[in-house]
């Protein structure tokens, strides 16, 4: 019998790596690169063109590619880039590896907290997860390298802490790399204190009652208190710095009112992949399976509370812990106004299914059958499966991507590759930096709209560029079209808007007596105008 397990054991964990490596690796060239993973090549390759999105340099070495964005990616792709070039699969392959690192990581870190069944059960629903897969490999976010600190650190929680500071110290620096990788990072790391506060609540009371502040001071919740103090300190010290604010949104009723109801609607949007597909532009999320998920979202809710008041669930268990880690995160989630993406509902993954799983495991173990668990399973396996099906149905049947991941950029690589010492201008975010980061320093790459508030860097820009459009080769000037989800969400975007910088910019080249042309307009099969391309330089009769 017992051996009988092991081999089911075994070949799940095999089955499930597999589907998540082949999945993974499907199309993984189609999809068109995107701002936020080319951002990095930037980055990675020591800010090209000393323009985009890097906030600061210690002489060639990027520190900080956004305010809230560090450079670590950017550090691990220098030794890639210089050993496979830039490229599709030198981009997106050391994501995927990693993912199938975190997958084995979510299995590792669910079978010592939980057991090995929820274990099993998570690895199977997460390796047919698209959420979990897409934005790791596409790293979108950027979430995976996120992924892999956070279930490190809960992994690394998992081992004896006898020597409290060692243990500490190197938790804490997690924490700090984390942070450094992306600043949202807080949210998980202030949860993980807080979960563990307030299990501590319980042994601290009885000494604060007794004013023993010997006693409180030699406690492991004292020190680790205090340095958590000073990670706070040195993160609200970084964010003056650099003149972030907290992006909060006056936690007024009616602004909590409004992001519950937000945030709840993504994290439901999040567990049915329906947040993955509107990534591509595409939508899954019809009434029935809205239906299907809130009432799969209520029975944790109803479970959970009925196993509590039954006593079946004690407060220093692990699931517990993750449904408090969850808990805090979610708070913290509501009151950021600008957390609007899927990425930000992403942090947190993967205690979201696995809470759900462990619930109805909780509930069957209380009913004495295996049934609840054996169904969620079930279910969560098979609608992972069937949304698979309609992502490949829609890729094969060439359904139009219209936000992000666009694949007819490609046709805009290629357009510049054939030729080089040419000026390559963007008319608007989304096309600079894959152009920038594919092309090997063959051509010149500026986002001059950028400059349009601050009239004397235009000009100085003209300055320095003036002589591209007076050479034999015409410059060229990309417009791109296609929508995008972060403007549209964020800041009202309409296609107009893109159409009136281009006009504008077109028009201050008209004024520098430059006559530009149309080349080329690309659409996709819808018939969707994603990118116009024009060429032009100074005449010959001026």
């Amino acid at each position: 019998m017992l051996k009988n397990h092991t081999t089911l054991t075994k070949s799940i964990i095999t089955l499930s790596s597999l589907i998540f490596i082949i999945l993974g690796l499907y199309k993984l060239q189609y999809f068109g690169l995107e701002y936020d993973e080319t951002l990095f090549i930037n980055a990675a390759l020591g800010d090209l063109d000393g323009e985009t999105f890097v906030i600061y340099k210690i002489k060639d070495w990027v520190v900080l590619c956004y305010l809230y964005i560090g450079a670590l990616k950017a550090w691990i792709y220098m030794p890639i880039f210089k050993i496979f070039g830039v490229n599709v699969l030198s981009v997106r392959l050391p994501m995927l590896l990693l993912a199938c690192i975190n997958l084995w990581l979510s299995y590792k870190i669910t079978a010592k907290y939980f057991n090995k069944s929820i274990a099993l059960a998570t690895l199977l629903v997460l390796s047919l997860d698209l959420t979990f897969l897409s934005l790791q490999r596409f790293d979108k976010g950027p979430s995976c390298i996120e992924m892999f600190i956070k279930l490190f650190i809960l992994l690394w929680l998992t081992y004896p802490n006898s020597q409290w500071f060692r243990y500490g110290l190197t938790v804490f620096f997690l924490m700090f790399v984390g942070v450094y990788n992306k600043f949202n990072f807080i949210w998980f790391t202030n949860a993980v204190f807080g979960v563990y506060a307030l299990q501590q609540v319980p042994s601290i009371l009885p000494i604060l009652k007794k004013l023993d502040l010997k006693s409180l001071f030699q406690s492991n919740f004292f020190r680790y208190s205090a340095g958590y103090m000073v990670f706070v300190f040195l993160f609200l010290l970084t964010l003056k710095t650099l003149h972030i604010d907290g992006q909060g949104g006056g936690l007024t009723l009616s602004f909590l009112k409004e992001r519950l109801v937000f945030c709840f609607k993504e994290t439901k949007y999040l567990l049915l992949q329906n947040s993955i597909f509107k990534v591509f532009g595409w939508s899954i999320a019809g009434v029935l399976s809205s239906t299907i998920m809130n009432i799969v979202i209520l029975s944790c809710v109803l479970i959970n509370v009925w196993l509590y008041l039954k006593g079946r669930i004690l407060f220093y268990s692990s699931h517990t812990q993750a449904l408090l880690l969850i808990l805090l995160i979610f708070l913290q989630y509501i009151i950021t106004s600008a957390a609007t993406h899927v990425w930000h509902s992403f942090v947190m993954y993967p205690m979201l299914p696995i809470v759900i799983l462990s619930s109805f495991y909780e509930l069957g173990k209380y009913i004495g059958s295996i049934v609840p668990f054996i169904g969620i399973t079930t279910i969560a396996v098979g609608w992972n499966l069937f949304t698979n099906v309609l992502f490949f149905q829609n890729i094969n049947n060439q359904s139009c991507i219209t936000e992000i991941f666009i694949p007819e950029i490609n046709q805009v690589i290629e357009y510049v590759a054939q030729d080089e010492h040419r000026l390559v201008i963007s008319t608007d975010w989304g096309t600079h930096t894959q152009l920038l980061g594919v092309d090997n320093k063959r051509n010149t790459f500026s986002e001059p709209y950028r400059l349009f508030p601050y009239p004397s860097e235009l000009s100085k820009w003209w300055v320095k560029n003036q002589k591209f459009f007076n050479d034999t080769k015409p410059v060229i000037i990309v417009q791109p079209i296609a929508t995008d989800i972060a403007k549209k969400t964020r800041y009202d975007y309409n296609v107009t808007m893109e159409e009136k910088k281009t006009e504008d910019f077109l028009h201050y080249l008209e004024q520098k007596g430059v006559k530009v042309w149309p080349t080329k307009l690309i659409k996709n099969s819808c018939g969707d105008r994603l990118f116009q391309i024009y060429e032009a330089r100074v005449t010959k009769e001026l």
